[in-house]
């Protein structure tokens, strides 16, 4: 988002470097190259989620790497020291290493499902367009197994996991805001439980739609949102008497896919506004981690707080029971935010899209644009010269609002790949 044009470029131009240089490697060369494909992976990785609506542009080159062996068919690279090390050495190798481990097999296992059936950016598409129930439920186990086989992400956090985890929508609302933090010893197993409750969060939302009731995976949605705002409470305020060590979490030094933009992404899974306005609060706190601006998340989840308290009381399923506690009603009543890149004169753009073709119909075979807004930012985050366009608030004046062409002329862009962004 900051810069992130120039930075994709670079990451395009060693992907077209290791394309072209493919041909002139032996094996043992493309072996020990090894370790470059995977980092650029995870880079691939966050420009699928910094890109709205993009593929991979890694998965799609014709390497030899990838026609031989895909990366997410791969054992994953092992980060962890070698056993033949004495004591001494393998002090040089944190526990984190393991940790790192299961992060790439993370990214591994949903790039892989996201090549197949497009589980990124589901919950942004109409039902027509999303990955079957089939191809959800197949993503969802995968992510559950590979709960069960991180043993060092997970056995990281000192708390209590499950200790405030909701079974029925009266025990979400008493979930406290401020959230209590979460505790880990290690802040990149921290990073690890955000990113796989925000992945996982998406096939929750998805799945909703396909179940005959659909509240438990709502809750389940809920309780995975909330333990992100727990880890990420953990992460930047630190719990009460824990000393602040020196690798505490600091979002500027981030190069990886970060915090930020899953407490945004999580946003619309909120049960209510306390959690929205929590979120972003700590939005504001995070500011600049790496090419990410969390400021320009916080200002557009603002804007969309501002739609919803006025288009909220037309939604039809108010009468669901979810109306009866939280003023935002089931997930796909939800407004739902598309921030675009940040632009070549230094503004903002952002698109806010609602399911069903009028206020009062929030079926999700449909999907429509009701506002955007556009502003620049000062350096504390603050909004410049704020201009929304809204069918919500009536104001709209773009003969666009209300269908999907340019939403969708951007999708047929970037679904070849996010380098045709650049």
């Amino acid at each position: 988002m900051e810069s992130s044009k120039a930075a994709l470029r670079h990451l395009y131009a060693a992907i077209q470097v290791l394309r072209r240089s493919e041909p002139q490697l032996s094996p043992t060369d493309l072996m020990n190259m090894v370790p470059i494909y995977d980092v650029i992976l995870r880079f691939d990785f966050l420009a699928m989620k910094l890109v709205p609506f993009a593929s991979s542009s890694f998965s799609r080159c014709p390497t030899l790497a990838y026609r031989e062996l895909p990366s997410w068919f791969r054992q994953p690279n092992d980060f962890s020291p070698s056993p033949h090390l004495d004591h001494q050495d393998r002090r040089l190798f944190p526990k984190s290493s393991t940790i790192t481990t299961e992060r790439h097999r993370l990214i591994q296992l949903v790039s892989g499902h996201n090549k197949l059936s497009r589980v990124v950016w589901g919950p942004w598409y109409s039902t027509s367009e999303r990955p079957s129930r089939d191809e959800l439920m197949s993503y969802y186990s995968d992510m559950l197994v590979w709960k069960a086989t991180s043993p060092e992400t997970f056995g990281s956090c000192v708390s209590d996991l499950d200790s405030q985890c909701a079974s029925t929508v009266e025990e979400v609302d008493l979930l406290p805001i401020p959230p209590k933090p979460l505790s880990f010893t290690s802040d990149e197993a921290a990073v690890n439980m955000v990113m796989y409750n925000g992945f996982l969060g998406c096939a929750l939302a998805m799945l909703s739609t396909t179940d005959p009731d659909p509240l438990a995976r709502e809750i389940e949605s809920f309780n995975s949102v909330y333990q992100n705002l727990r880890i990420c409470s953990g992460l930047l305020y630190k719990c009460e008497g824990q000393e602040t060590d020196e690798y505490a979490y600091k979002p500027c030094d981030c190069l990886d896919t970060g915090i930020s933009m899953f407490l945004y992404h999580g946003t619309p899974r909120c049960f209510s506004t306390d959690w929205q306005q929590w979120t972003m609060t700590a939005l504001h706190s995070i500011g600049r981690e790496g090419l990410l601006n969390a400021h320009a998340f916080a200002n557009t989840l603002e804007i969309m707080a501002q739609l919803e308290s006025v288009s909220s009381q037309n939604v039809l399923s108010k009468n669901s029971i979810l109306a009866t506690k939280s003023s935002l009603g089931r997930i796909c009543d939800r407004l739902v935010p598309v921030v675009m890149p940040k632009g070549e004169e230094g503004g903002y753009l952002a698109y806010f899209l609602r399911y069903g073709a009028t206020e009062e119909n929030s079926d999700e075979s449909l999907i429509r644009i009701v506002g955007l807004a556009n502003w620049r930012q000062d350096d504390e985050g603050g909004m410049l010269g704020l201009e929304i366009d809204s069918a919500v608030r009536g104001t709209a004046s773009l003969d666009e609002l209300g269908n999907m062409n340019i939403i969708e002329a951007w999708r047929e862009k970037v679904e070849a790949g996010w380098h045709r962004l650049v």
